[in-house]
């Protein structure tokens, strides 16, 4: 038998996602923004195992892909507040792919400093045209 690989044929594969593969599993959490993903979903698409997505989110992103998907979600709701003061908290939330609330509101808080609530008081006491009941 031949090879055209120096490596033995038994090697087991790098455990190391390239940081292709990190911006392909970016892509795809793009892509699938607000809907359930799971880690074996993510690794697929980047043409990785689970273990090497994990590792190669640390070492290129410094975050897991979980954390890295909820910076990701917890901003387009930022977004979303800011743009659109009219939603409601609870719709954007579960637009954006959060299905606990209390979570959502204590993950929000801590990334930004304060409530997703505040955030649309702002805007709309900006805007000046919403009327928010709470």
């Amino acid at each position: 038998r031949f090879h055209l690989s120096m490596e033995p044929a038994d090697a087991p594969p790098d455990p190391r996602a390239s940081l292709r593969q990190v911006r392909m599993a970016e892509e795809f959490m793009a892509a699938e923004n607000c809907r359930p993903i799971t880690l074996h979903a993510v690794a697929r698409a980047a043409g990785a195992s689970p273990c090497a997505i994990q590792i190669g989110f640390q070492k290129h992103r410094r975050c897991t892909p979980l954390q890295f998907l909820q910076q990701r979600r917890l901003a387009l709701a930022r977004s979303l507040l800011t743009a659109e003061p009219a939603r409601t908290v609870t719709d954007v939330a579960i637009d954006c792919g959060f299905t606990h609330l209390s979570r959502f509101s204590g993950a929000y808080r801590q990334a930004f400093g304060e409530s997703p609530s505040e955030t649309r008081r702002a805007a709309a006491s900006r805007d000046g045209r919403f009327s928010l009941s709470g």
